[in-house]
């Protein structure tokens, strides 16, 4: 995969990111401490957020949004990948949402 991701993840404003594969699986991070456990945990909230929308009847899942007292995290799955991107800053959260769309696009080619 050939994504400059510390490109990206300044572009959109981000603190840090990380692509894992739908195993839990890094593909590529930056910015990440304990890249191989985030990445884990991440799939699993995935794997876990996904069965309950569909127990809940509410619909496919889509993203997940985290607030904690010092930032947020954002979960997207694009095709074959899971994306985790951190902030500190909460006024950059609905550009984020918007902008984590360009992962979207390049990693839906595959």
């Amino acid at each position: 995969m050939d994504i400059n991701l510390e490109e990206i993840t300044n572009e959109i404003g981000a603190d840090a990111s990380i692509i894992l594969d739908l195993e839990g699986n890094v593909i590529n991070h930056t910015h990440i401490n304990f890249p191989d456990n985030i990445a884990l945990m991440t799939e699993m909230t995935y794997s876990m957020t996904k069965d309950l929308s569909n127990d809940l009847d509410i619909g496919e899942f889509e993203q997940i949004i985290t607030k904690s007292s010092k930032g947020f995290l954002i979960i997207n799955k694009f095709n074959n990948y899971i994306v985790l991107i951190l902030s500190n800053n909460f006024s950059n959260l609905g550009i984020l949402i918007k902008k984590a769309n360009v992962f979207k696009t390049l990693l839906t080619k595959d």
